[in-house]
C-alpha cells in the first residue's frame, strides 16, 4: 500500500485504518481520492470508509506493505 499512497500519505492511511476505519478515506489522503476516484467514491458518489477503500486495495493485491 505505500507504494499505492506513497510513504507520508500510505502511513497516515493506515493509521486511520488503525484507529478510526469508519471515516471517510479521502479526508486522510485526499491526493490519492482526486486522482482515484472510483477507488475512493462509490458510483453514487458517496465517499468510501477507510475500512473499504483498504478492503477494495486488498483485494487488488495490493494489500502488502
Amino acid at each position: 500500500m505505500l507504494h499505492f499512497f506513497g510513504q507520508d500519505a500510505g502511513l497516515r492511511f493506515l493509521e486511520g485504518y488503525a484507529l478510526r476505519p469508519y471515516l471517510p478515506a479521502s479526508l486522510l489522503v485526499p491526493d490519492a481520492a482526486a486522482s482515484n476516484g472510483r477507488i475512493f467514491f462509490t458510483s453514487g458518489g458517496r465517499p468510501r470508509t477507510v475500512g473499504e477503500v483498504f478492503d477494495r486495495l486488498r483485494l487488488a493485491g495490493l494489500g502488502r506493505l
